[in-house]
């Protein structure tokens, strides 16, 4: 009889834990997916394409890129300061009388407030050529300092770090004094920009610098690209050094055909991610990932993609340790459009999702133009053809946990496959590096046009149109009243009912009828996202989510 009671007993609490996980796992699941969201573009007469994004500490976001509309001459680097709802604080444009560019314009927001941008500089260098060109400005975007590289031929700068002792880290490369083709350029600067140590690393090939990460203990991790060692056409190449730039452990990643790395970070476990390109894949080139160990192993690798040309830009970890990855398609909608996916630890994948327009629609090929909100979302950049008035313009997207904006975006189904990928050791030669001259950059402030596309206040208000019950919901969100109105006038033969996020049915509501339209009180509920459904003695009419605030 104990036995009975006691199974009896751990049946039930079996059934309460389920429960209990089920409830635990729906509130995470939505509270992931209710953050705000937005599309916007900016621009002005010519072009802009915007290459990174970073949040900033104040709450808001900036992005950096290059813009021909604006600024001294030839192509200028422009700043976007924005707050958290996508308007403009300020904008800048920086550069010379010629070219000022980059395969990545990279930004980064210092400690004390202020940010570093980088690239290359065609106004300040040897001739016709570019130089690697790095601007540190204060909160306001005023320049604090600025340096190029004093190389002969061809610089660039491609990605930047502080560290915790206010020192920079920057990676790039060059092919003004190097072992091959082109080298990998890695500079330690105080944070006055004067240089701690410079160093290159290559081989008698093409090794070109692209990442650039820290891990837990101060180490760099620098990835990129290289085709001096003849396994294919291109590899992936990830050197890990110690803080003082010795090699630690350097690796060539790929198959026989074309590989190629774009970003890497340190995972919350301590093995590192990478992303960029294959040939081995479902068609054309690829998406790939690598993850490996912190010692350079090759732990497992897949590609992802479509019938045509996709590769991966950057990625970032969630604190579920949920990947969340950029990247450019061919694969999928018309012509070239920005995808956002997300994976699990293995590799699995989640949700996808592309977003854009019949012309092109891309994030830059080598920027860092994606990054987690704190209010759990992604916002994320690049280039539209399709939205502006003229020309390319900046494309702006925040997308709550799930990757949904609520327009122009789709869902996908991504072939995933695992790539023939194998590792070897390299044997890169380590040469000292070039130094750094002062230059004397314009700086001018402008406005960007801005448009907005869509936003979940906006949709709220236009996706409560049915065709069969035209109804209106305002304001929302709403601190005390919203009010339901319906275009039949038939108000009685309708009721609603309010859920949480969980999909419990709340009370501490009150309904009546004023002017003929419906006006709810929510005064007593507690802050948060809702959903409010419409009935009739049919049942279900439509579907929607308030937002209740202070």
């Amino acid at each position: 009889m104990v036995d009975k009671i006691n199974l009896t007993f751990m049946k039930k609490l079996l059934s309460l834990f389920l429960f209990v996980s089920i409830y635990l796992l729906q509130f995470e699941l939505n509270a992931q997916c209710n953050s705000n969201t937005f599309q916007k573009f900016y621009g002005g007469s010519g072009n802009e394409r915007a290459h990174s994004i970073i949040k900033t500490e104040e709450g808001g976001y900036a992005i950096v890129g290059e813009t021909d509309s604006y600024g001294a001459g030839g192509n200028d680097f422009f700043v976007l300061k924005l707050d958290i709802n996508g308007v403009t604080q300020w904008t800048k444009t920086y550069g010379g009388s010629a070219k000022e560019d980059g395969a990545n314009i990279g930004i980064i927001q210092t400690k004390d407030g202020g940010y570093l941008i980088h690239g290359y500089t065609e106004s300040f260098g040897a001739g016709s050529t570019f130089d690697s060109y790095v601007v540190r400005l204060d909160n306001s975007g005023a320049i604090l300092w600025e340096k190029r590289v004093d190389g002969s031929l061809y610089e660039s700068f491609r990605d930047i770090h502080e560290l915790s002792s206010g020192a920079i880290i920057i990676t790039g490369n060059t092919n003004s004094l190097s072992s091959g083709n082109h080298d990998f350029h890695v500079l330690k600067l105080s944070s006055a920009g004067n240089i701690i140590w410079s160093k290159m690393y290559g081989a008698n090939g093409f090794d070109q610098s692209i990442g650039l990460t820290i891990d837990a203990v101060g180490n760099l991790i620098i990835s990129g690209n290289t085709d001096s060692y003849g396994v294919g056409t291109s590899e992936s190449l990830i050197i890990k050094t110690d803080s003082n730039g010795t090699i630690l452990w350097e690796k060539v990643i790929g198959g026989s055909n074309y590989d190629f790395t774009y970003n890497t970070i340190v995972l919350n476990d301590g093995n590192i991610l990478t992303v960029g390109g294959t040939e081995f894949g479902s068609g054309g080139r690829d998406i790939v990932v690598y993850k490996l160990s912190s010692f350079g192993n090759l732990i497992w690798a897949k590609a992802f993609g479509g019938s045509q040309d996709d590769y991966g830009i950057n990625l970032r970890q969630k604190n579920n340790n949920e990947i969340i990855i950029s990247a450019n398609t061919l694969s999928y909608g018309n012509g070239q459009q920005m995808l956002l996916f997300s994976i699990d630890s293995v590799g699995n994948v989640n949700w996808s999702k592309t977003y854009g327009a019949a012309l092109t629609d891309e994030f830059e090929r080598w920027g860092l133009p994606m990054e987690l909100t704190t209010d759990g979302g992604i916002i994320f950049t690049g280039t539209t053809e399709n939205y502006g008035a003229n020309g390319q313009d900046i494309y702006l997207i925040k997308a709550n946990g799930c990757g949904e904006s609520y327009c122009n975006e789709q869902n996908i189904s991504l072939t995933v496959t695992n790539p023939p990928i194998a590792t070897l050791n390299s044997n890169l030669s380590v040469l000292n590096g070039l130094t750094l001259l002062n230059t004397n950059t314009l700086t001018s402030t402008v406005s960007f046009n801005s448009t907005l596309l869509c936003d979940s206040i906006v949709l709220s208000n236009q996706e409560i149109v049915n065709e069969s019950e035209n109804f209106l919901l305002y304001p929302n969100p709403a601190s005390n009243i919203f009010y339901i109105e319906n275009a039949n006038n038939d108000l009685n033969n309708n009721r609603i009912q309010i859920f949480d996020i969980t999909g419990k049915l709340v009370n501490g509501y009150t309904v009546e009828i004023e002017n003929r339209r419906v006006k709810i009180d929510i005064h007593n509920l507690s802050v948060g996202v809702y959903l409010i459904d419409f009935l009739n003695n049919k049942g279900l009419i439509k579907r929607n989510k308030i937002i209740k605030i202070e």
